[in-house]
């Protein structure tokens, strides 16, 4: 399973799937020798400064978790603390390839973009959407986190593909939000996503990106 891309669409419901999700990124680092994540997620818009439409695609570049957990992490039993840089969330090197890919096959792949992730599953409330609004955030899902956080600290690449599905809550006035569309949006266009990803595993000749090394200069001995 070497050089594969693995797609995640996992949401998360309830506590013990965070167990899950540390076994999971374990596993494909160690039993199955993978370098890399490609994760593809539905979102909604909030409508500030990007004027996305629904069906677009995003090539996230940066996120906020905004999900009420415990720590996650493979470093909090360990004798040591370790912080993980996350300046640069996701892959400089998959998120290039990716977007080529993307033009290569005609396809618009917006490459910018800021995720705020959410526990779900309920959706969210329009003061909760104002407020997302103002830290900067793009848009809003369900699936990001701690994946992407797993992902670094096992030195695996990471990026994250989001497909616009519908409009968050108070954005539209006086408009229900239902999963019906969201699955609705999805059908539309999985296959734009599958052409993507099948171009890239065509070609994957990236360039060496430092995810390996993110450990270097991140771990604090408690004993100091």
């Amino acid at each position: 399973m070497n050089n594969k891309s693995i797609l995640s669409t996992t949401r998360r419901t309830d506590l013990d799937r965070w167990v899950s999700f540390l076994a999971l990124i374990f596993d494909l680092n160690y039993q199955y020798s993978c370098n890399y994540v490609y994760q593809q997620d539905y979102i909604t818009k909030l409508v500030k400064r990007l004027n996305y439409k629904n069906g677009d695609l995003v090539l996230t570049d940066d996120a906020i978790d905004n999900t009420v957990r415990g720590n996650v992490t493979f470093y909090d039993r360990t004798g040591y603390v370790v912080h993980i840089d996350m300046s640069l969330p996701f892959c400089p090197s998959l998120r290039l390839k990716l977007k080529e890919s993307a033009d290569l096959c005609g396809i618009d792949l917006i490459d910018k973009g800021i995720y705020i992730c959410t526990n779900g599953p309920r959706f969210e409330t329009p003061a909760e959407i104002k407020m997302y609004r103002n830290w900067g955030a793009d848009m809003v899902g369900m699936t990001l986190f701690p994946e992407v956080t797993l992902s670094k600290e096992m030195g695996i690449c990471y990026a994250n593909i989001s497909l616009v599905t519908n409009a968050a809550a108070g954005v539209e006035e006086n408009r229900k939000l239902t999963s019906d569309e969201v699955i609705e949006e999805a059908k539309r266009n999985t296959l734009k996503i599958s052409k993507i990803i099948e171009q890239y595993l065509k070609y994957d000749k990236r360039e060496e990106c430092n995810c390996k090394n993110i450990l270097q200069g991140a771990e604090i001995n408690k004993q100091v």
